[in-house]
């Protein structure tokens, strides 16, 4: 079995972790929402995204899923082929990749933020590292893209869109 068959599924799913990273690419189109709620800010996007990268490196699905909003958009691409994922199978996937991957690292860093009343789009780089089931190393690079979004008070992740850069077993 070759490298890249026996590692499929690992690939797929620390991808997800890439996708979400969380702090990656979120859009929504809720003008008329976003009129009657209230702003969101700089420092609490930063404050978000820095929740996330926690959540990632405890492997929280549960708190991780929290910060998703119901109709979360998770778009995936590696060597040009992009997945649309549901918010459950997202879940689920995350759950599963984390309970089989030891030594798992997630980082995520800002490099732009762009807000428009109670929604903020965040552009960033994402690394995740893990050890495969087989002892293996791995490890993803992604340029992640948040559509986040204020509502009730709280920020939720609209759209996450990670476009995996390199990969590395």
């Amino acid at each position: 079995m070759n490298k890249s068959s026996r590692n499929g599924p690992f690939l797929a799913l620390c991808a997800c972790g890439a996708v979400i990273a969380a702090c990656t690419y979120g859009y929504v189109r809720a003008e008329e929402s976003a009129r009657t709620q209230e702003a969101i800010t700089e420092a609490e996007v930063r404050q978000f995204c820095k929740g996330i990268e926690v959540f990632c490196n405890q492997k929280d699905f549960d708190a991780y899923g929290r910060t998703l909003s119901d109709e979360v958009k998770v778009i995936g691409t590696i060597d040009n082929k992009q997945v649309i994922i549901s918010r459950q199978d997202f879940i689920r996937n995350l759950q599963e990749a984390w309970a089989t991957v030891t030594d798992y690292q997630y980082s995520f860093q800002i490099q732009d933020i762009q807000i428009q009343a109670a929604q903020a789009v965040v552009l960033g780089k994402e690394q995740e590292r893990c050890i495969l089931p087989d002892g293996e190393a791995f490890s993803t690079e992604s340029t992640t893209t948040l559509i986040l979004e204020k509502e009730e008070g709280l920020i939720k992740q609209k759209s996450i869109e990670a476009v995996v850069r390199s990969i590395s077993s």
